[in-house]
């Protein structure tokens, strides 16, 4: 199969989301192009976050933003914020991520159901298309998260430059 601009023949450019301004359900097929090679900058961006335990119902996960931009990843929620390094390899992004507590609802326990104020997390994910990204958190010890990330919207690099083009074609 022949890739063109990094994404496979059948999927050569960014697909409208279904509903992209409401909540997308974990329970969305993880489909996409096997072939997917982008440089790093293609992932820039603003994203929607989607976390739960694996198997766990829509209505038990919990959601979030994050920035994703020159080799640093950082976002949050209502009562936790996230900031860490993450690295592209193929189609396998990589982060490791320190979660910690900013607000003070004691009801809202952390995605493994502690209530630690601060800790760390390990991503593993695939590129599924140029605007989304799934896979699993691991915390040592703990049941891993699965993980479901939507583009929002691109952000500029610190000139201006948006990366639209990121993708990149292999020889």
């Amino acid at each position: 199969m022949y890739m063109q601009h990094g994404l496979c023949a059948q999927d050569t450019g960014r697909r409208a989301l279904p509903d992209q301004g409401k909540v997308f359900p974990l329970a969305m097929p993880a489909t996409g192009p096997a072939c997917i090679d982008l440089d790093p900058a293609a992932l820039w961006g603003m994203w929607q976050l989607r976390f739960g335990l694996f198997g766990c119902l829509d209505s038990e996960t919990r959601g979030g933003i994050a920035v994703v931009d020159e080799g640093r990843l950082m976002g949050g929620d209502s009562q936790f914020a996230y900031h860490g390094r993450w690295t592209l390899e193929g189609s396998e992004l990589r982060a490791t991520l320190s979660i910690f507590r900013h607000g003070n609802d004691p009801s809202m326990p952390t995605l493994l159901g502690t209530n630690d104020r601060t800790y760390q997390l390990e991503c593993i994910a695939e590129i599924i298309s140029i605007d989304v990204i799934e896979g699993r958190l691991r915390r040592p010890g703990f049941p891993d998260v699965r993980v479901a990330m939507r583009r929002v919207q691109d952000t500029p690099d610190r000139s201006g430059r948006l990366h639209t083009g990121g993708p990149i074609v292999r020889p």
